[in-house]
């Protein structure tokens, strides 16, 4: 059985079951294999500068959250930049599927070099459940109450 490093970036914001299924989903893929699954984390920082918002829970308490998951091996900080360093510092980067909805400038700038070597892998996306999903309910229900 051969042995893989998996990383899996992601900002985990209000973690939820699709958080649970791309993790699950990333080792279940490479099930032939060995797999260390690292999730590089996303800082509150380099959310609010893609998304325009801050998280809801700060990094401290998602890095938690990830750390204390069975299906992660390691938490790390994401880099700002997907570079070749942090591309050749593992086999595959897993992401959902929904990266492919993406604007194309911003998957070009953090994507490229792992497209590049190829070593993207795209998992299912969970439908009807999501960080924004989570939110706009929220808010909902606040504006009832």
């Amino acid at each position: 059985m051969r042995d893989l490093k998996i990383v899996a970036d992601m900002t985990a914001d209000l973690f939820h079951s699709g958080h649970i299924n791309l993790l699950k989903e990333a080792r279940k893929y490479f099930k032939d294999a060995n797999v260390h699954l690292t999730v590089a984390l996303h800082t509150d920082e380099q959310i609010l500068a893609y998304k325009k918002k801050l998280p809801i829970m700060n990094y401290a308490c998602r890095f938690e959250i990830l750390n204390a998951c069975k299906y992660v091996d390691q938490v790390m900080e994401a880099p700002d930049d997907f570079d070749e360093n942090f591309v050749n510092a593992f086999d595959y980067l897993v992401h959902g599927d929904d990266l492919l909805i993406w604007d194309q400038d911003l998957l070009d700038r953090f994507y490229k070099e792992v497209m590049r070597q190829e070593k993207l892998v795209l998992v299912p996306y969970t439908k009807d459940i999501s960080t924004t999903i989570l939110r706009n309910n929220a808010s909902i229900s606040k504006s009832i109450s």
